[in-house]
């Protein structure tokens, strides 16, 4: 019987998981095409996971169904830490060269990446659909402010195809129609900018993101506003990874010999 640390460690272990965690994640897309459970899913997609799961209305079966993919995270991540230790760790101490370093950094960062994604699901905050008119603020917390200083949006004909509809943000031009918003921390300005459409403003962990226009008599602004205290690190580790592999990449490329043709006497 292999040992434990040797089973965690396996490749089929990672075929497995990764096998269970395509069936999950389908599983969760045909539980989302529910009328049942689709603003479940909407409700997990704006509020924040450790939040989520203590709002009483949601579907037990949607709770389960993701307390179960966090399982298979951390199983993957499990595996990932004993197959980093089996087998990278081995062959850097029997035969060191610089695509074997190369490989183990990218483990290590894709871990992290991992744990960056989870901590911007549970902690700090997240707002979906903030509806602000100009001069209006939004506090997603007692010290910190949002505020919608000006709004550009000019009058656009409705698409071609579509009359008789009410305007909406596809019928503006998202290159002449812009927000100009400003961040607060304890009453004093540590940020503002002109953000277009999808565009963000970023002051450390803090993001805001103009989402869309509500076209009317009085102008509004779609923002979604979040707080994720691991984003300056996701912003700096996740470049690392892909330059890493791109190294990795490059260093282990082998060309083919061509075949030369001699020619029969």
């Amino acid at each position: 019987m292999k040992p434990l640390t040797e089973r965690l460690g396996s490749l089929s272990l990672t075929t497995i998981t990764l096998s269970i965690l395509l069936l999950w994640l389908s599983g969760g897309i045909l539980l989302n095409t529910s009328p049942t459970f689709s603003a479940g899913f909407e409700s997990m997609n704006r509020t924040l996971l450790s939040e989520w799961l203590r709002l009483p209305q949601e579907e037990l079966i949607l709770k389960a169904w993701f307390v179960g993919l966090c399982l298979c995270m951390v199983l993957l991540g499990v595996n990932l830490i004993f197959c980093s230790w089996r087998r990278i760790f081995n062959l850097l101490r029997k035969n060191f060269t610089a695509a074997k370093a190369l490989m183990l950094f990218v483990h290590f960062l894709f871990g992290f990446v991992a744990l960056g994604h989870f901590s911007g699901f549970m902690f700090g905050y997240r707002y979906e659909d903030i509806r602000l008119a100009q001069g209006q603020v939004f506090q997603p917390t007692p010290s910190h402010g949002i505020k919608v200083e000006k709004i550009q949006m000019d009058d656009a004909p409705l698409t071609p195809g579509r009359s008789g509809r009410n305007s909406s943000v596809f019928d503006l031009n998202p290159k002449r129609n812009f927000a100009e918003v400003s961040i607060t921390e304890e009453g004093r300005e540590i940020g503002r900018e002109k953000i277009l459409f999808m565009t963000s403003l970023r002051s450390g962990a803090r993001q805001v993101t103009l989402r869309g226009f509500a076209a009317g008599p009085d102008p509004k602004v779609v923002l979604a506003v979040s707080n994720n205290p691991t984003l300056p690190y996701f912003l700096t580790l996740y470049p690392l990874m892909i330059v890493g592999m791109g190294l990795h990449l490059a260093i282990t490329w082998k060309k083919k010999p061509q075949k030369t043709n001699n020619p029969t006497p």
